[in-house]
Protein backbone atom coordinates (compact mmCIF):
# COMPACT_ATOMS: atom_id res chain seq x y z
CA UNK A 1 0.00 0.00 0.00
CA UNK A 2 2.95 1.89 0.27
CA UNK A 3 3.00 2.91 -3.46
CA UNK A 4 -0.46 4.73 -3.03
CA UNK A 5 -0.65 8.14 -2.31
CA UNK A 6 -2.16 8.22 1.36
CA UNK A 7 -5.24 10.43 0.64
CA UNK A 8 -9.09 10.51 0.31
CA UNK A 9 -8.62 11.11 -2.94
CA UNK A 10 -6.68 8.25 -4.28
CA UNK A 11 -8.98 6.21 -6.46
CA UNK A 12 -9.21 2.23 -7.72
CA UNK A 13 -11.50 1.10 -10.46
CA UNK A 14 -11.67 -2.60 -10.25
CA UNK A 15 -14.33 -5.05 -11.21
CA UNK A 16 -16.12 -4.19 -7.53
CA UNK A 17 -16.49 -0.83 -9.19
CA UNK A 18 -15.07 2.44 -7.37
CA UNK A 19 -12.88 2.94 -4.56
CA UNK A 20 -12.28 5.97 -3.18
CA UNK A 21 -9.20 6.50 -0.72
CA UNK A 22 -6.18 4.40 0.39
CA UNK A 23 -8.35 3.01 3.83
CA UNK A 24 -10.90 1.46 1.00
CA UNK A 25 -8.57 -0.25 -1.19
CA UNK A 26 -6.84 -1.34 1.66
CA UNK A 27 -10.43 -2.71 2.68
CA UNK A 28 -10.53 -4.72 -0.50
CA UNK A 29 -7.04 -6.50 -0.38
CA UNK A 30 -6.59 -6.94 3.35
CA UNK A 31 -8.22 -10.22 3.04
CA UNK A 32 -5.12 -11.42 0.53
CA UNK A 33 -3.16 -11.16 3.27
CA UNK A 34 -4.74 -12.86 6.11
CA UNK A 35 -2.58 -15.23 7.93
CA UNK A 36 -2.58 -18.01 5.72
CA UNK A 37 -4.17 -16.88 2.81
CA UNK A 38 -2.96 -18.35 -0.35
CA UNK A 39 -0.34 -16.14 -1.77
CA UNK A 40 0.43 -16.17 -5.50
CA UNK A 41 3.78 -14.33 -7.34
CA UNK A 42 3.32 -10.92 -9.25
CA UNK A 43 4.66 -9.71 -12.26
CA UNK A 44 4.13 -7.37 -14.76
CA UNK A 45 4.73 -7.35 -18.86
CA UNK A 46 4.23 -4.65 -21.68
CA UNK A 47 4.79 -1.52 -19.64
CA UNK A 48 4.64 2.35 -21.14
CA UNK A 49 5.23 4.96 -19.54
CA UNK A 50 3.64 8.63 -20.99
CA UNK A 51 4.78 11.88 -19.23
CA UNK A 52 1.33 13.80 -18.71
CA UNK A 53 2.98 16.52 -17.14
CA UNK A 54 5.79 18.59 -14.68
CA UNK A 55 5.57 15.35 -12.43
CA UNK A 56 2.94 13.20 -13.66
CA UNK A 57 3.08 9.92 -15.46
CA UNK A 58 0.05 7.23 -17.37
CA UNK A 59 1.63 3.61 -16.71
CA UNK A 60 -0.05 0.77 -19.17
CA UNK A 61 1.40 -2.38 -18.23
CA UNK A 62 -0.10 -6.20 -17.41
CA UNK A 63 -0.16 -7.58 -14.59
CA UNK A 64 0.29 -11.33 -13.79
CA UNK A 65 -0.33 -13.25 -10.75
CA UNK A 66 0.83 -16.78 -11.22
CA UNK A 67 1.30 -20.04 -8.82
CA UNK A 68 4.48 -22.02 -9.95
CA UNK A 69 4.11 -21.72 -13.79
CA UNK A 70 0.18 -21.95 -13.30
CA UNK A 71 -1.30 -18.19 -14.14
CA UNK A 72 -3.87 -17.35 -11.45
CA UNK A 73 -5.29 -13.77 -12.61
CA UNK A 74 -4.01 -11.35 -15.35
CA UNK A 75 -5.09 -8.75 -17.17
CA UNK A 76 -4.38 -4.95 -17.95
CA UNK A 77 -3.93 -2.23 -15.92
CA UNK A 78 -3.64 1.85 -15.69
CA UNK A 79 -2.06 4.02 -13.36
CA UNK A 80 -1.63 7.87 -12.95
CA UNK A 81 1.66 8.16 -10.76
CA UNK A 82 2.45 11.75 -9.11
CA UNK A 83 5.76 12.73 -8.01
CA UNK A 84 6.23 13.59 -4.34
CA UNK A 85 9.02 14.15 -2.16
CA UNK A 86 9.13 10.65 -0.92
CA UNK A 87 8.89 8.95 -4.13
CA UNK A 88 6.22 8.37 -7.18
CA UNK A 89 3.19 7.54 -6.06
CA UNK A 90 0.01 6.16 -7.26
CA UNK A 91 -3.08 8.68 -7.46
CA UNK A 92 -5.31 6.30 -9.00
CA UNK A 93 -5.16 2.85 -9.76
CA UNK A 94 -7.82 1.22 -12.87
CA UNK A 95 -7.21 -2.36 -13.35
CA UNK A 96 -9.13 -4.98 -15.35
CA UNK A 97 -9.08 -8.85 -15.13
CA UNK A 98 -8.62 -10.63 -18.50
Amino acid sequence: MSDYLADSTTTFVGSGGLLHGVAAIRARYAPFFDAGASRDSLRFEQFEVRVLGDGLVLVTARYILHRGPETTASGPFTLIMRQRPDGWKIIHDHSSSD
